[in-house]
């Protein structure tokens, strides 16, 4: 297999929110792991701190407390057991965590999406999820908190992006075909040169 070039994978990235139900090796989570722990920290400080749920029990726990896609429900909304997520990365942050730590948590996350894309795997970057419900699914430590899900699993969706201008509507939307379409401004519309 041809290895994509780095501007292949990022512009080929897509959020993924239906999924076979192939498990994902051990191996390839750590990977993405790997990507996220050597990502930028502020002051390199490494605050972040993650939780990986691949056991099907623990996900299917989890599933439930998770929210997709809100503008397509609920065409786009996974089904558990037949197009959910089979895994999730949990990422934590003490609960005193600023905005300079979500900034972090949004570096170590890219690197994770983009990582999952470069290896055939599918992501979805959740900040729709029951804190608290999922905060005792995963026996999240004393003194910390779930800044964010990443949900893991190889695609069963290939959503297409197109260019728009600034007048164009940005909500994604699925097409006449069925196909998930996320619009995305142009560099010409969200830039201003000096």
């Amino acid at each position: 297999m041809q290895e994509k070039s780095f501007s292949q994978t990022v512009i080929a990235r897509r959020t993924i929110r239906l999924f076979n139900q192939q498990p994902i090796p051990d191996d390839q989570i750590r990977q993405l792991l790997e990507l996220a722990r050597i990502s930028p920290a502020a002051s390199n400080l490494q605050r972040l701190r993650y939780i990986v749920c691949r056991t099907k029990q623990v996900v299917d726990q989890i599933f439930p407390h998770t929210g997709w896609a809100g503008l397509v429900k609920p065409r786009r909304t996974p089904v558990l057991g037949e197009t959910s997520p089979t895994a999730f990365i949990a990422v934590l942050a003490p609960e005193n965590a600023n905005a300079i730590v979500h900034a972090d948590a949004g570096a170590a996350i890219m690197a994770i999406l983009l990582g999952a894309q470069a290896a055939g795997l599918g992501a979805c970057w959740l900040g729709s999820f029951d804190q608290q419900e999922v905060r005792q699914i995963i026996n999240v430590p004393e003194g910390m908190t779930i800044l964010y899900l990443v949900a893991l699993g190889y695609p069963a969706e290939q959503p297409i992006r197109i260019d728009v201008s600034s007048t164009d509507k940005v909500a994604y939307f699925i097409n006449d075909d069925g196909v998930l379409t996320v619009p995305k401004l142009t560099v010409d519309a969200i830039t201003q040169w000096r």
